[in-house]
């Protein structure tokens, strides 16, 4: 299952929203709506870059890509810490009891892979249900450099498991 077809389960679900940036919110339908309008103007481009703060942009970048078979680089995470709203990184909550269950799947030789358990650790002091999957020997991106070996693919899985736990729908693999 790939994250289109996710996202078309979730679209044909109900109406609950799916994104929201502060009075901005788009249900899982009209995400995929803006995607598929979004991947039509892809063209020739060998992929979609995102520059700028986090937004509803970013998941309709991410859906559009996916939907115009391109790669996804987002590249917001390269701004400066004071350009971002700290709403915007759940890692920076004082009080993480309010955020939801997350799902965190990391490397053992990730860059992040120490940041990862600190967060993981937080959600769950603070009662918020937190599955960490730790791939040993992993790197950042592996999934991406490798998506066909075994390890890989079962760590795509795990995570479209969890989304799909999330989403309460009938398919997880």
């Amino acid at each position: 299952m790939n994250l289109l077809l996710l996202a078309d389960m979730a679209a044909s679900a109900d109406d609950r929203v799916a994104v929201q940036s502060g009075d901005e919110r788009f249900t899982a339908a009209e995400l995929l709506r803006l995607a598929w309008g979004g991947a039509a103007q892809v063209g020739d481009a060998t992929a979609i870059a995102y520059v700028g703060t986090n937004g509803p942009a970013v998941p309709i970048a991410l859906f559009a890509a996916a939907a115009a078979g391109v790669p996804y680089s987002p590249l917001n995470y390269r701004l400066g810490i004071d350009d971002i709203d700290a709403t915007a990184a759940p890692a920076r909550q004082v009080d993480m009891s309010a955020l939801p269950a997350a799902w965190i799947g990391v490397g053992t030789v990730d860059l992040f892979y120490d940041e990862d358990l600190v967060y993981a650790e937080r959600l769950r002091a603070a009662g918020v249900a937190c599955d960490l999957v730790e791939v040993p020997g992993a790197f950042h991106g592996f999934d991406s450099v490798a998506p066909a070996t075994t390890v890989a693919r079962r760590f795509s899985d795990a995570q479209v498991d969890a989304l799909a736990r999330a989403f309460a729908l009938d398919e997880p693999r």
